[in-house]
């Protein structure tokens, strides 16, 4: 089992539920790089008010995806961008 798949198999199994809030929402799969500081934080907006926050921010934080914008934080190439 790789690290995170526990997490990830709960976040899917929640998605069953509620829609996660950054559904159809393209700037979470987009580059960090083309992304202004003001939308960043209107995405992290967005992942605070998602019912599905700690589930996202639980598989992050253990399977260090190697990008996309997770739980309010860009992950690239399996290191977590704070800004």
């Amino acid at each position: 089992m790789a690290a995170g798949d526990a997490e990830y198999s709960a976040l899917a199994s929640a998605m069953d539920e509620h829609a996660p809030a950054c559904r159809d929402v393209p700037y979470f799969v987009a580059d960090p790089h083309l992304i202004d500081n003001d939308l960043k934080a209107d995405l992290r907006s967005l992942c605070h008010g998602c019912p599905l926050f700690d589930l996202c921010d639980a598989y992050a934080r253990r399977a260090r995806p190697k990008a996309g914008f997770w739980a309010g934080r860009y992950y690239i190439n399996a290191t977590k961008e704070s800004s």
